[in-house]
């Protein structure tokens, strides 16, 4: 029997869950190029053709830009290499101060532990309203990570700036999630179990993470990843989700250990059936893309973007820094027309996320699916908008008497 602490406490978790899932359709994540300045030369990399060029936006530039954005709950630092930028702590307080964020999503690639450490310190302790995920990228064991990367011994630095931020992790609890992201591609796909397997192992992680590599890479040989291994390894990805899951909420009472898991573990998979799909077979996702309306993308020189995967909509420059007379611009909104009508999709694990926050249908069905899924992988049921043109001209030739024709498992 479960006492009536935890019975309460159980209760709480499943009401705020409950009170989340209903949100209205504003600003809520901010993905922001803090610098172009990179000191990796990613052979995956979507943006290098923008790389160390000059014109990022100023401190004052960004104060100015903060008092004029709305408060929203979800910052995303990009770049370029976020270390590189000397102000990054003074940026993160003016979005602290100014549009009250409540999480900080913040990515590095390890080649500067000290400062990686120094900074997530200093951010803790300037914004006590904020949890901070500090995720490393890493693409494979050492020698496929230095040269994917093109940096020898940047795997070895990251080993190295993960075992200093240890004091940081003990000592704030969960306020900082330390965790690696790695970025599937056709030189890796074979090693991403075992790369999974060494961190896992070592208990020096929050969670480790996983996307299918996006847009028009430095080296677009990469992009070709045999599908047949895609699903296996997404079955084994399950298994190391579950694994941290475990790790993650093992200090919580029974039932709300268990909700979380399911919504965590069921989040994950989610993700990896909408990329799976996507990349395979070309499917759409089973709610609407919200880039635009509950996300925008900022570029070092200011340059605004509905999503990272799509042009820019102009230059804040150009509207004096003012956020919110761009937010109200013709221009935003018939982005969003355009993206509505288009039904666009990718394999943006940051959009798929942020747009199945605003999708009951996803969270509430889709989410619990995916959980009860996840050691039976498949394709989603969805069908890709191929599948459904041709399932449409079917339907439209077929006699009235005949049978519904037969589906085949892509549709």
């Amino acid at each position: 029997m479960m006492s009536a602490k935890a019975t309460k406490s159980t209760a709480a978790e499943l009401y705020r869950f409950l009170a989340s899932l209903k949100r209205e359709e504003r600003l809520y994540e901010v993905i922001f190029f803090v610098t172009s300045v990179c000191n990796a030369k990613c052979r995956t990399c979507f943006y290098w053709k923008e790389l160390n060029r000059s014109g990022d936006l100023s401190l004052d530039e960004i104060k100015t830009l903060t008092r004029t954005m709305p408060s929203f709950h979800h910052l995303i630092l990009s770049g370029g290499e976020p270390t590189l930028r000397r102000d990054l702590p003074e940026i993160v307080r003016l979005f602290s101060v100014n549009n009250h964020i409540r999480f900080l999503n913040f990515p590095t690639n390890g080649l500067k532990p000290i400062i990686a450490r120094d900074f997530t310190r200093r951010m803790l302790v300037e914004n006590p309203q904020l949890t901070i995920s500090l995720n490393f990228s890493v693409d494979g064991l050492a020698q496929t990570h230095d040269r994917i990367r093109g940096v020898p011994g940047n795997f070895h630095r990251i080993e190295r700036a993960i075992e200093m931020v240890q004091p940081l992790r003990r000592e704030w609890g969960k306020r900082l999630w330390v965790g690696i992201n790695t970025t599937i591609c056709r030189e890796n796909y074979r090693e991403v179990v075992p790369l999974a397997h060494y961190f896992l192992e070592r208990e020096l992680l929050d969670g480790h993470y996983f996307q299918i590599i996006r847009g028009d890479p430095l080296d677009p040989g990469l992009k070709k990843i045999p599908g047949s291994h895609l699903r296996e390894l997404y079955s084994d990805i399950v298994r190391i989700q579950e694994a941290y899951a475990a790790r993650a909420f093992q200090d919580d009472d029974p039932r709300a250990r268990w909700l979380k898991r399911m919504i965590y573990v069921g989040t994950l998979n989610f993700h990896h059936r909408i990329q799976f799909a996507n990349y395979t077979c070309g499917a759409s996702w089973p709610m609407p893309c919200t880039a635009g309306q509950t996300s925008i993308v900022i570029d070092y020189n200011g340059d605004v973007r509905a999503c990272e995967l799509r042009g820019s909509l102009g230059n804040l420059r150009d509207y004096d820094l003012d956020f919110r007379a761009f937010w109200q611009s013709v221009v935003r909104a018939r982005e969003v027309e355009q993206i509505e009508r288009d039904r666009c999709f990718c394999t943006h694990v940051c959009f798929i996320h942020d747009s199945m926050r605003f999708s009951l249908r996803a969270q509430l069905l889709e989410v619990p699916k995916s959980y009860m899924m996840r050691h039976a992988w498949q394709r989603p049921r969805w069908p890709s908008p191929l599948a459904r043109r041709q399932r449409s001209a079917r339907s439209r030739h077929a006699p009235l008497s005949a049978p519904a024709p037969p589906t085949s498992p892509s549709e």
